[in-house]
């Protein structure tokens, strides 16, 4: 997943957000891996899903707060 810029942010419309917002905290969401409770914190696949969350997070709570300021 690549973070949206500023200026992408900034651009989407109302129901743009809202559907951003819909879809990336649903469909959206990374998935877990398997037996992920169970990897090595090195683990390639605990890696990148952990990688793929945060950039999630930093996107569900960018559009959230465009959100939260109208």
């Amino acid at each position: 997943m690549t973070l949206l810029t500023e200026s992408e942010l900034q651009a989407l419309t109302e129901s743009d957000k809202a559907a951003k917002l819909a879809y990336l905290k649903g469909d959206g969401l990374p998935v877990q891996p398997e037996g992920y409770a169970d990897m090595d914190a090195d683990n390639p696949a605990k890696v990148g899903y952990d990688a793929s969350k945060v950039t999630s997070d930093a996107q569900i709570a960018a559009i959230q707060a465009l959100v939260d300021a109208e």
